[in-house]
């Protein structure tokens, strides 16, 4: 269960495109084939990787920030449910 859909969406969207560019840079710095990335040319500043994900890019402390709070509501919503539960245990008895 998750309230923030789009939030964690994005979140994994931005991981892979950040996984994506770190495989590229490595089979570039170790002149290893790239012919299975999407890569546009341009005319000034050479090659340029396509990401998978068309995604808002941030710089990383704002990436952090929003990837730590879409985990701390999950872990905060699973708590609730937990104690909710144990609450209706509790009613039982």
């Amino acid at each position: 269960m998750s309230y923030l859909k789009k939030t964690n969406d994005w979140v994994r969207k931005t991981q892979e495109n950040i996984a994506q560019e770190q495989e590229y840079k490595k089979k570039l710095a170790n002149n290893e084939s790239i012919s299975m990335f999407n890569v546009e040319r341009r005319a000034r500043t050479g090659v340029r990787l396509v990401p998978i994900h068309k995604v808002s890019n941030y710089d990383d402390t704002l990436y952090e920030f929003i990837k730590e709070s879409s985990a701390m509501c999950t872990k905060l919503t699973e708590r609730v449910m937990e104690l909710e539960n144990k609450i209706k245990e509790l009613e039982k008895k």
